[in-house]
């Protein structure tokens, strides 16, 4: 597959340089819409552990769903049909999400801080057509190079323990994009756009440093793990199952416990865009 992408980046790339005799410039910005992942299982999970086996749960734990993305484009035009774009993107999600709930007469509040941050650089094969006086359908479709990092935070506090930990995690993977745009002729060098494109992409093992520091009872701990993951598991231990993720350097195990895995975090989602392209 990564080959099949590299060559196909290639023949992209020679292609511009081969055939290109006009140019555009695509600025566009948008919200990506995440189709979910095992991230959101595991956090969907662990709201309905809480939920189900306490009382006095205040707040949620947000899952991945949407960003914002950005991105800009240019596009090599070497016919009135056909083109080839070259571009890149950044899109970020945040959240700081803070649950409270009662254990045994004491006060437990647990807090999530998710980073991830996306980096895209891509290609783009385009077919364009007009379908209106001044105004233009664009279909187009290519490969995309995915450059990611993921920080996580938390911290439980509790009456017996007062826990933090930070996770932080790079890592690259190739992928797919298609999708079709509308431009508007605004003026003889100024169009207006809007696109909506499918991104297909999976960052399929979560590794880093993870470190723990607080205390539990009367132990302290000050340490940092490398070789570290995001796991996925199903958890059956009270008797109903959930879905969960846990970050840290040994993979869960144990009764009630099945499925457990490295855990993966997808890219795929369709994103919608709107800006100018201008054209040279």
């Amino acid at each position: 597959m990564k080959k099949f992408l590299l060559c196909g980046s290639l023949f992209l790339l020679a292609s511009v340089l081969v055939y290109s005799q006009q140019f555009s410039l695509k600025m566009t910005g948008g919200m990506y819409f995440s189709f979910g992942n095992d991230y959101n299982k595991g956090i969907e999970g662990f709201n309905n552990y809480l939920k189900d086996g306490y009382t006095n749960v205040s707040g949620e734990f947000e899952k991945f769903s949407s960003a914002l993305n950005f991105q800009g484009e240019v596009i090599f035009h070497f016919n009135p049909n056909m083109a080839i774009g070259l571009g890149g993107g950044y899109l970020q999600w945040s959240k700081n999400n803070t649950v409270t709930y009662a254990d045994l007469g004491y006060e437990d509040e647990i807090m999530y801080k998710p980073t991830l941050s996306v980096i895209s650089i891509f290609a783009n094969f385009h077919y364009m057509t007009a379908i209106a006086p001044k105004l233009n359908l664009d279909l187009y479709a290519g490969p995309g190079l995915y450059l990611t990092k993921f920080d996580w935070e938390d911290s439980d506090s509790w009456a017996l323990w007062d826990v933090m930990h930070t996770f932080k995690s790079e890592a690259t993977t190739f992928g797919f994009q298609a999708g079709l745009g509308l431009s508007f002729e605004l003026a003889p060098n100024i169009s207006l756009v809007v696109d909506g494109f499918y991104r297909y992409a999976t960052i399929a093992e979560v590794k880093g440093d993870w470190y723990q520091k607080g205390w539990i009872f009367i132990w302290t701990d000050d340490t940092t793990y490398a070789n570290s993951y995001m796991w996925y598991y199903e958890d059956n231990s009270t008797g109903t199952r959930y879905s969960r993720i846990n970050l840290g350097p040994d993979q869960p195990s144990g009764s009630g416990i099945s499925g457990s895995r490295k855990a993966e975090i997808s890219l795929s989602g369709i994103t919608g865009i709107a800006g100018l392209k201008f054209s040279f």
